[in-house]
């Protein structure tokens, strides 16, 4: 089957299902990489149940890109409240960077890591949009 190419959606996303019981081990993530000319900005993606409540907790998010080089830092996230039926998920997406310049092909691999475990969380990840 060959690769098709042509009109694409403007982001993309890596998200991983994490335990909504209890979560408390980092999420790993691989984000592959071909445009090393655009700017975009990286947005937290965050999946939630109804075992969630508005709150403020930390993550924190490493990328290590294709060459090895590594970048950590802690991401302050504050849950907006959840407006959708008690029995149905509520996303939401939080700016986490702007301009963002992916300067090497290849894999760049994220982590995800809670600073405490946290109730109510189904699934996390980042989306990437062009920036403006």
């Amino acid at each position: 089957m060959g690769l098709a190419t042509g009109c694409s959606t403007p982001y993309r996303s890596v998200v991983a299902d994490v335990d909504a019981r209890a979560w408390d081990t980092p999420v790993e993530l691989t984000l592959p990489n071909t445009d090393t000319l655009n700017y975009y900005d990286w947005q937290f993606f965050i999946r939630c149940d109804e075992r969630i409540v508005p709150d403020t907790f930390t993550v924190r998010i490493a990328v290590v890109t294709p060459d090895t080089l590594r970048f950590e830092e802690p991401f302050a996230v504050q849950l907006p409240p959840c407006t959708t039926p008690a029995a149905r998920m509520c996303e939401t997406l939080l700016d986490y960077r702007r301009r963002v310049l992916l300067s090497r092909t290849g894999d760049y691999r994220l982590t995800i890591t809670p600073v405490r475990p946290l109730r109510g969380i189904e699934a996390v990840g980042i989306q990437t949009v062009e920036s403006d």
